[in-house]
């Protein structure tokens, strides 16, 4: 399982312990959220920023708020941004769980291009 090495899971599983994450390898949705969840990112300064922000965000905002070392204030202001910039409401869990998707898949990218080791 490749994508599942991809996120340090080379423990011995079954497919279904996996989770949605032998779907993530399917490029073509993969990309299709990646460019409805995270290509508008790239009209700020700082798109980094916001996938940081994002991804520690579908945890808690208080828990984002500590490990990024900014206000909680701060990741609000932050989420509200992404909603002006892409139209996404995050407190639809179906929304949450695409933009997880392709937050999961912009990681695998990155280790693609860069040939960085799972987390």
């Amino acid at each position: 399982m490749h994508t599942a090495a991809a996120f340090g899971r080379t423990d011995r599983h079954e497919l279904a312990d996996l989770g949605p994450l032998p779907r993530l390898g399917d490029v073509e949705i993969g990309d299709i959220l990646v460019r409805r969840y995270l290509d508008p990112l790239h009209r700020t300064d700082t798109p980094e920023l916001y996938l940081d922000t994002l991804q520690h965000y579908l945890d808690s905002i208080e828990s984002t708020a500590r490990r990024l070392i900014v206000h909680p204030n701060t990741i609000r202001y932050r989420i509200d941004r992404y909603h002006a910039l892409t139209g996404v409401d995050l407190r639809k869990p179906a929304v949450a769980l695409e933009l997880w998707w392709a937050l999961q898949r912009h990681r695998l990218q990155r280790r693609a291009v860069f040939d960085l080791p799972p987390d």
